[in-house]
């Protein structure tokens, strides 16, 4: 079972939680917001294997975008072809306190990924925390949107400073990435695996077989990586990183 790990208290100012790529990465927990307050050893796990292999995961992220954007030229002319569409999206479903999403952005600003977009949902009562730990690390991200439901529109909206921190014009520059916090696509997308789950407490117990099995026939594959790509503190322990592809 996936234990927690303290790191500073929601309100502590401190020292960068992580470094990836020479950028810093400020993370607080709050239990009070729920469950997802808190930073899980698999969550951790998976925050130290952004941080000791940024690149590799950059590569993958652009190797993704370049696939996506030689898609969209096939669908359309040449002749038309602006230039547009090159950049990606992302999302993260349950991500409970908004840690995982900053250390993808933190790559993504390192590496010059085109992430143009990044949706960070969970339930209501853990947006707050989401909103304070993006806002917290705000040196990732060019533009940030709070959604609530029920708010008529009257959306949070914040400016990040990307545009105070980057190179010369005669280096690369990150590109602009907006950033949304909702718990609008909570509820829908989260009951699509609990077919293959069943409840226990607070918890879920393990992932099922079936739920690699419906992978498999929806078109996609998986590996899980192996236990020399984790810190030492993870290996061997009864979960892991499942990387998933369409095929």
């Amino acid at each position: 079972m996936a234990e927690y790990h303290h790191v500073n208290r929601v309100g502590d100012v401190g020292e960068a939680f992580l470094t990836i790529k020479d950028t810093p990465v400020y993370f607080s927990e709050d239990w009070n917001a729920g469950i997802g307050g808190g930073l899980w050893s698999t969550g951790l796990a998976l925050a130290k294997y952004f941080e000791r292999h940024a690149d590799d995961v950059a590569n993958n992220l652009k190797r993704l975008a370049s696939v996506k954007y030689s898609s969209q030229r096939r669908n359309r002319s040449v002749e038309n072809d602006n230039g547009d569409g090159r950049g990606i999206s992302a999302l993260e479903l349950g991500s409970g306190n908004g840690f995982l999403s900053v250390c993808l952005l933190a790559v993504a600003a390192h590496r010059v990924i085109p992430l143009d977009e990044l949706v960070v949902t969970d339930m209501a009562d853990h947006l707050d925390l989401m909103a304070r730990t993006l806002n917290a690390n705000a040196h990732v991200w060019d533009r940030l949107t709070v959604l609530r439901a029920g708010n008529d529109g009257a959306n949070e909206e914040y400016d990040g400073r990307l545009s105070e921190t980057r190179p010369d014009d005669n280096q690369q520059q990150p590109s602009a990435t907006r950033v949304f916090v909702t718990e609008h696509m909570w509820e829908s997308l989260s009951q699509k695996p609990h077919s293959c789950n069943r409840t226990k407490s607070v918890t879920m117990t393990d992932t099922q077989p079936v739920f690699f099995d419906l992978l498999t026939e929806a078109g996609f594959r998986y590996e899980k990586l192996a236990d020399h790509l984790l810190e030492r503190e993870f290996r061997g322990s009864n979960f892991g990183i499942i990387a998933i592809q369409k095929q």
